[in-house]
């Protein structure tokens, strides 16, 4: 067993068992009611074995990071990762009791804590993912009551409602790429924006880069992309089977 595998471990004894009893619910236990937070707080990664809900009661973000730091940048491929805190009984509650019908959709019939697995990064702090899509689920500290969620990874994060400027942060900013800043300088523009596909091939073929084929000018992309209407998870399935000349 390589190093990696040996930080690898599955969350159906992590968490089933000794983390579970903790952080079990009392039936008649009661939070502070807070007008701000009215609605239901849902997450789930790329491939939907995973997925968690909170109640309107229990969505509630405790601060907001974003990391910058060489770990998370490494790990999630991306310039920072933006964390929320949420609570760890009531995320974990949701997470590791998969539904009947959740276990009837996703892959195989496993149940969620299969296919949560952990990692430990460091000596204070380990990351969850997906087994089947390596989605991050959240990050932990061996933290009584909180558990740090990639903010990606929720549905319907209000930013309006949950960031707080005097609470929240960006940090490791020692660590911050110094490529970020001229990467958000790039114009934003819709769907698959200038992307061609097989760009390399202009390089390796020694033809300009304006001889390819737009995405739009790809007959599979553009009618996939067109079908999609803006999902662009699934847009991004497109890519796979596609070449430069448009022939799958």
């Amino acid at each position: 067993m390589n190093d990696l595998d040996s930080n690898i471990k599955s969350t159906s004894c992590e968490f089933s068992t000794s983390k579970l009893k903790e952080t079990s619910i009392q039936k008649n236990q009661s939070l502070p009611c807070n007008s701000l937070y009215n609605k239901p707080m849902s997450g789930r990664c790329l491939c939907g074995s995973l997925q968690w809900t909170l109640p309107a009661q229990h969505a509630k973000v405790a601060q907001v990071l974003v990391c910058h730091c060489s770990r998370c940048r490494r790990i999630s491929g991306s310039t920072q990762v933006p964390y929320a805190a949420l609570s760890r009984k009531y995320l974990l509650q949701s997470l590791l009791e998969a539904t009947s019908e959740q276990e009837e959709n996703h892959h195989n019939n496993k149940k969620n804590n299969e296919n949560l697995v952990m990692y430990n990064s460091t000596s204070v702090a380990s990351r969850a993912f997906c087994k089947q899509c390596g989605t991050s689920m959240f990050m932990d500290y061996d933290e009584e009551h909180t558990l740090w969620v990639p903010i990606g990874t929720i549905d319907n994060f209000d930013h309006e409602k949950y960031l707080n400027k005097q609470r929240d942060s960006q940090i490791y900013l020692e660590s911050k790429a110094d490529y970020g800043e001229a990467l958000g300088q790039l114009p934003f523009l819709n769907t698959f924006g200038t992307y061609r596909p097989d760009p390399v091939s202009h390089i390796e073929n020694n033809i300009s880069f304006d001889s390819l084929k737009r995405w739009d000018e790809v007959d599979n992309i553009a009618d996939f992309v067109s079908m999609t209407e803006g999902d662009s998870e699934s847009q991004t399935d497109a890519t796979k089977y596609t070449s430069s000349d448009g022939k799958n």
